[in-house]
């Protein structure tokens, strides 16, 4: 008997013409990180985290059902890139989402997660995102991705605290001529058997004596302070990842690291820029019996029956 999905489209939106039976997949979805500015600055924001693994999504929210592809369809692939740091007073776009989203089968449920936050001066808002970047007040995060950012103690008066990061508390309260907020932590999600984390918020930048913010764990870039005073440190997400960039002297927040989805660190001063946010990922996990053909993507690992597949660039996969 001829296979049902690949004769029609069935009735009550069962299948599309050419395509074969459904499977499940788990994924893991990082948007790229936020940027920051170069002038007195907070931690920026991580990109967006969904994920159907255990442990739950960014923002504290459970983990999601697993995707469902069918054989034969094509579904394209697109890794968020990391907000380009800013040479002006305040910092102006997100990291760029990362997405799933079919090409031929009308029944898919595309995945979608929203580009981290900017961080900002003292004297503006955070930038809203995945998790929201710091500034005077916070940026939103994202219900089901992220948390909002640090907000500074005082409005107008005391340097922003960092952000947020994928899956974490709001980074610590800055002290005003004294340290500068970390980064949230972000989210430790073991769909590749790495534990790796992921999407930490950029430590925020220091004007004044003292010690500037790390970046959370998960990629975090570091946040800047003056000349021969203390730079804050990038931290990674696991021993084989890319770490959080420890900025230069005082004008250049840290870059958040490559394929985490963090953000950048604030930068300390006038005349330079603020710091990249980190690229994004994307994961599938499912069964090998059911595996298709994946462009674009690293070279395949399994683990015990399934085997999985990672992006760090734009790609498809036919499944």
């Amino acid at each position: 008997m001829a296979n049902f999905y690949g004769s029609y489209v069935g009735f009550g939106g069962g299948g599309a013409a050419g395509l074969g039976d459904p499977y499940n997949l788990h994924f893991l979805v990082v948007a790229g990180g936020g940027p920051t500015n170069q002038s007195f600055t907070g931690g920026a924001g991580a990109g967006g985290l969904r994920t159907s693994w255990a442990g739950g999504s960014g923002g504290g929210a459970s983990s999601q059902s697993q995707t469902s592809m069918r054989k034969r369809g094509t579904y394209t692939i697109t890794v968020g890139a990391g907000g380009t740091g800013q040479t002006t007073g305040s910092a102006n776009e997100q990291g760029e989402a990362s997405t799933i989203v079919a090409v031929d089968d009308p029944d898919y449920t595309s995945i979608t997660t929203v580009g981290g936050g900017y961080g900002t001066s003292h004297s503006y808002a955070g930038g809203v995102g995945g998790s929201g970047g710091a500034g005077d007040t916070g940026g939103a995060g994202t219900t089901g991705e992220g948390y909002v950012g640090g907000s500074a103690p005082a409005p107008g008066y005391a340097y922003p605290q960092a952000s947020g990061g994928g899956a974490a508390e709001a980074g610590e309260p800055s002290i005003f001529h004294g340290a500068g907020g970390i980064g949230g932590a972000g989210k430790q999600v073991n769909i590749d058997t790495n534990n790796y984390y992921w999407a930490g918020g950029g430590g925020a930048g220091l004007h004044g004596s003292g010690s500037a913010g790390s970046g959370g764990i998960g990629g975090g870039g570091g946040g800047s302070a003056y000349c021969n005073q203390g730079q804050g440190t990038g931290t990674g997400g696991g021993s084989a990842m890319t770490t959080g960039g420890s900025p230069g002297c005082y004008n250049y927040g840290g870059a958040g690291g490559t394929n985490t989805g963090a953000g950048a660190g604030g930068g300390a001063d006038n005349g330079g820029r603020g710091g990249h946010g980190g690229s994004g990922i994307i994961i599938l996990r499912c069964a090998t019996a059911d595996v298709g053909t994946a462009t674009g993507a690293e070279t395949p690992t399994t683990d015990g029956s399934d085997t999985i597949l990672t992006w760090k660039g734009d790609g498809s996969y036919e499944a």
